[in-house]
């Protein structure tokens, strides 16, 4: 399976400084990634489009320039919420046999990641600003969005987990 790296920046990054693979921290590659490559521009364009098609009325874009709602933080986890309020609760009903493997758990891994996955993809979309790598729910988290906010996009990375 495969996914994106978008590099962010509140201001236009040129061609030749965007990144590529290389850029990306080593423990990406020693416990999500199995290898990654450049996009090319029209891969980059096509990525673009589909990051602004994943949120929708929440994003609007002019070339390489994205503009995020006030209203992102408040609309976007909704489902994301409510996944992981159920995987919760399943999880606190979890027999004490089940969680010490008295008992068969298989559900009980499969609850765990569903939990974590709700709140943070380790294994999706990952926006690469100012040196740091982080998934798409966490960055989203740390951003301000008081006001409207305005990102370029710089480099597309492709990588395989």
């Amino acid at each position: 399976m495969h996914s994106t790296v978008y590099e962010i920046s509140e201001r236009p990054i040129p061609v030749n400084q965007q990144i590529t693979p290389g850029y990306l921290p080593d423990w990406f590659f020693n416990s999500i990634c199995s290898y990654a490559t450049k996009m090319s521009a029209a891969e980059r364009e096509s990525s673009i489009r589909y990051l602004v098609k994943h949120f929708g009325s929440l994003c609007d874009c002019n070339g390489d320039q994205i503009v995020f709602s006030p209203l992102l933080k408040q609309q976007y986890f909704k489902e994301k919420y409510e996944a992981f309020k159920a995987a919760a609760q399943k999880l606190a009903e979890t027999e004490y046999a089940k969680f010490a493997g008295i008992l068969s758990a298989e559900t009980l891994r499969l609850t765990i990641n569903s939990l974590m996955g709700s709140y943070a993809d380790q294994y999706g979309v990952y926006i690469y600003e100012s040196g740091k790598l982080l998934p798409l729910d966490d960055w989203i988290r740390k951003m301000e969005t008081k006001t409207s906010k305005t990102f370029y996009v710089g480099g597309t990375v492709w990588y395989h987990f």
